[in-house]
């Protein structure tokens, strides 16, 4: 299965590095484990926000990036890859009260 993480150690340190998430056993990190037959979610969202600047860093470091829409009515939108082919969204909404319902897929 293509979207199946083998190295989680790696992944981690890459969302550590690349998008500054960092793992706490107190919350503030989620982590997910699925069998490797079972169907995984096709991405996951990230709400930031200061987009604009992240996206240079990205791609300054080589981070595939598949699409930025750097305005629309729910905010700042870009999606990229993560080293195991997760795809995954970053959003920076307008109002900090706006909600992940409805987010629009990439282009």
């Amino acid at each position: 299965m293509e979207n199946f993480i083998q190295r989680p150690e790696a992944l981690n340190r890459w969302y550590e590095e690349k998008l500054h998430l960092h793992r706490d056993l107190n919350g503030g990190f989620m982590e997910e484990h699925f069998q490797e037959n079972e169907d995984l979610p096709e991405t996951t969202i990230f709400r930031i926000q200061n987009l604009a600047p992240l996206i240079g860093s990205l791609a300054e470091a080589g981070v595939r990036i598949i699409d930025y829409v750097d305005e629309n009515e729910r905010g700042k939108f870009a999606w990229i890859y993560d080293p195991d082919g997760h795809k995954v969204a970053l959003w920076q909404p307008w109002d900090e009260s706006q909600s992940l319902v409805d987010l629009p897929e990439p282009e």
